[in-house]
């Protein structure tokens, strides 16, 4: 092991110390004694310690637990990225709230991270067709193994419309019970939107009139 390594390993410990961590230490492989000799050095004589390493300490890597690790930082890495793109598509607090459990403050400080100015105003309603564009295409998404949030990115993609509003037609269409038969004639009645009443005639994305 490198001196610097070493040093850096060392002063960890010293500083688990001090904050009373003693299962960090014992992690290490330090034993009770060790850990008393370790309290009472100075900084020179870490230093000194450091470049005598290579006579007692060794860095190991676990591959199976190294690798599999792995996997799981990159499903993570996968994940944020799939978060900021939907919210760069104008995905709403309820919907990262509902598939990644960030609460509104985290979805506000990312939207600060990511430079995404608030959109000002009452969202924009969703002409008929466009919906029914939505919902066929939320359908035909779920035959992969993509997640959910994979799910309405790529529909948001597709159709060319805001996360803020696939995220609207997708809820309305799922409480509705919507199946493959419906016609959008039909769809209009379930979901109490009826050709005589034109206030009705849309969804009125991320919110209910």
């Amino acid at each position: 092991m490198s001196a610097d390594l070493a040093y850096q390993v060392l002063r960890y410990a010293q500083e688990r110390l001090q904050r009373g961590d003693m299962n960090a230490l014992r992690d290490l492989g330090f034993s009770p004694s060790e850990i008393r000799e370790i309290e009472q050095m100075s900084f020179r004589e870490v230093r000194h310690l450091a470049e005598m390493s290579v006579h007692f300490l060794d860095v190991q890597i676990d591959r199976q637990l190294f690798h599999r690790a792995l996997g799981r930082a990159r499903e993570e890495a996968e994940t944020e990225d799939v978060q900021d793109e939907l919210l760069r598509l104008g995905a709403p607090n309820d919907m990262i709230e509902e598939l990644f459990g960030l609460s509104p403050s985290d979805v506000a400080e990312r939207r600060r991270v990511l430079d995404i100015a608030a959109r000002p105003g009452r969202p924009r309603t969703v002409p008929t067709e466009t919906e029914r564009a939505i919902w066929d295409a939320w359908r035909a998404s779920g035959s992969g193994m993509a997640s959910e949030a994979e799910r309405y990115l790529r529909v948001a993609r597709e159709t060319g419309q805001s996360a803020q509003a696939v995220w609207s037609v997708v809820q309305d269409c799922q409480r509705a019970g919507m199946e493959d038969r419906l016609t959008p004639e039909v769809r209009d009645r379930v979901v109490g939107r009826v050709t005589h009443a034109p206030a009705l005639a849309s969804i009125n994305v991320g919110g209910r009139s």
